[in-house]
């Protein structure tokens, strides 16, 4: 499987003849320090909320915001401490939502999970206490977690209790206040994961509802009707991941007792969204190409319908229950990174022009929802910096960005080269006084997926050789720190 790795570094310039100057995308003001919306959903035309995460210096936090008048003013919401990444937010009534990403373990409690799993594991109590003793941490240091608001989002407190293997929740859909389905990731030092939890009394407890080895993730989840689901994931074989790897669509027609499975060999799924209760999407991305799956007998059979070439990866895709509008956003790759969406207005048939949404090349595109045909909102941002909303009325064709800030400091980290590579590239640092240096790197949901650099060193400039084989396409940043300094970049992995 080949993999290509790009910093985005970018200073978009808007084309001309894009579309009717009369349609626009409003980016609307949030409050400081953000990080990236990975997910948004409203009750309506007023009432939204948004998850996400900050990169802190010390650790990563969950962030939230609410908004009561369309996003004319978002405030942040109060949330756990220990809150690491929302990765996916929804509202089951108008004043009663769930946020599912991952928090934090802290000190005792992450020694403690790390000795569990050891012991499980079959290593004695004196190995183990050698390795407490040296710092060493076997595994991750995040857990699984579901919260819950009841006044629309102004505050979020953990309810219920998820499985203790569960490291991340990932993609979530509730049919009511009380039947909902999540998709999980499970890692330990060696291995990952993923399985499809289920509630019946809204997120308080949950059930195992599917799990197959052969699953490494799975993505977002859908309720079709009460009793048909649809979830998109990617596996495949261990013993031989260049050949074997491909993405999964999986159903269930009562209720997620039984699953059937369809493959799809080289092909990342991102997305799933239906419109009825027949005709459903799906975004993927495959060798470099964008690409848009469609079913119309409610995912018993899909056909690409779609396909965007050139270093192409779509985020996710999006329609307005009981209509053919729907939208695509993502970025594609050139000597820099675009962030782009498309419309339909004949479900899938064709696609509008593509429009750029950002113009400085800052903000990653990660969520949408629609709540009309024409009232959308798309959202993204730097999980380092700010985060960014994006909204139209009137199905949006010219859009009008801000920049952001850069960081200035006394050590560097630079571009990646050769840039494009397969499947492997250096990267170049330099620090300027002695001591504990550290450069890793993670994913859009803030998962650590790489430790490149984890020791003390004396100043100077250094190169690093980093191989993404085994990564799935996507967005990645790398940072490093050093002392009190940080600095932190952004690349994108294309197969």
């Amino acid at each position: 499987m080949k993999k290509i790795l790009k910093i985005i570094s970018v200073m978009l310039v808007m084309t001309g003849g894009m579309g009717s100057v009369q349609a626009q995308w409003i980016q609307q003001q949030v409050p400081v320090n953000t990080g990236i919306i990975l997910s948004v959903d409203f009750t309506d035309e007023l009432r939204g909320i948004t998850g996400g995460w900050h990169g802190g210096f010390f650790n990563f936090n969950g962030k939230a915001l609410c908004t009561s008048d369309g996003g004319t003013t978002w405030i942040q919401s109060i949330v756990p401490d220990s809150s690491r990444s929302f990765v996916t937010v929804t509202f089951v009534d108008s004043l009663t939502g769930f946020m599912a990403g991952a928090y934090n373990l802290f000190s005792a409690e992450r020694f403690k999970s790390n000795i569990n799993n050891l012991e499980r594991k079959g290593f004695s109590r004196s190995f183990i206490k050698h390795l407490e003793n040296i710092g060493v941490r076997a595994f991750p240091d995040y857990k699984g977690f579901f919260v819950k608001t009841t006044d629309g989002g102004r505050n979020w407190f953990t309810f219920g209790t998820l499985p203790s293997e569960i490291s991340y929740l990932v993609g979530m859909d509730f049919l009511d206040v009380n039947t909902g389905f999540a998709t999980t990731l499970i890692q330990d030092s060696t291995y990952q994961s993923a399985t499809i939890l289920k509630t019946t009394n809204g997120g308080l407890t949950w059930s195992e509802a599917l799990s197959i080895d052969t699953v490494w993730e799975f993505g977002s989840i859908e309720f079709i009707d009460s009793n048909n689901i649809i979830a998109v994931g990617r596996g495949g074989s261990f013993d031989s991941i260049s050949s074997n790897t491909g993405g999964m669509i999986f159903k269930s027609t009562d209720q997620g007792i039984n699953w059937t499975l369809q493959f799809f060999r080289y092909v990342e799924f991102t997305d799933v969204r239906f419109t009825d209760i027949t005709t459903g999407f799906a975004s993927a991305s495959k060798w470099g190409d964008g690409l848009v799956y469609k079913t119309t007998n409610q995912g018993i059979n899909w056909n690409l319908i779609y396909t965007q070439s050139g270093n192409v990866l779509i985020e996710g895709i999006k329609f307005y229950k009981g209509s053919g509008t729907g939208m695509i956003y993502g970025y594609y790759s050139d000597l820099n990174i675009y962030s782009f969406t498309r419309r339909t207005t004949d479900y899938g048939d064709s696609w509008g022009q593509l429009q750029l949404l950002d113009t400085t090349g800052q903000n990653l595109l990660t969520g949408g929802v629609m709540i009309s045909q024409k009232n959308q909102y798309i959202t993204g941002g730097n999980p380092f910096d700010q985060g960014a909303i994006y909204h139209t009325t009137n199905g949006g064709v010219v859009f009008a960005g801000f920049s952001g800030n850069s960081f200035t400091g006394k050590f560097f980290l630079s571009q990646n080269y050769p840039n494009p590579f397969n499947p492997a590239t250096n990267l170049e640092f330099g620090i300027s006084d002695l001591g504990f240096v550290s450069l890793k790197v993670y994913d859009l949901l803030g998962k650590e997926v790489m430790t490149l650099v984890n020791e003390k060193l004396n100043p100077g400039n250094y190169k690093v050789e980093f191989d993404g084989s085994g990564l799935t396409s996507g967005v990645y940043f790398y940072r490093l720190t050093a002392g009190e300094l940080t600095e932190t970049k952004r690349m994108m992995l294309v197969k």
